[in-house]
């Protein structure tokens, strides 16, 4: 199952960083940037709307690679864990 959920989740971190590059390029800025200063006063509501979806797709783009580190760990294991001699779970 974890080798499966792996994929999944590296399908789904390209398609979250290729969200976040999208917005980068658009305001040639990152998000990073301005969660420091704020969002221009110029800033109209479309920049708005794009702010709330762009922070959502860093905020999965963190999650995925949290959990695609995690799972890399656990696939890395195998079915048998030779520092322990011990097959995993049990």
């Amino acid at each position: 199952g974890a080798v499966i959920r792996l994929s999944s989740l590296k399908q789904r971190l390209f398609l979250a960083q290729s969200k976040v590059r999208s917005f980068e390029e658009k305001y040639q800025n990152t998000l990073e940037t301005l969660n420091a200063n704020g969002l221009p006063d110029q800033a109209d509501y479309v920049m708005h709307e794009d702010y709330l979806i762009w922070t959502h797709w860093a905020e999965v783009s963190a999650q995925c690679e949290n959990d695609q580190s995690v799972l890399e760990k656990i696939t890395s294991l195998g079915l048998f864990n030779a520092e322990t001699g011990h097959h995993v779970g049990g």
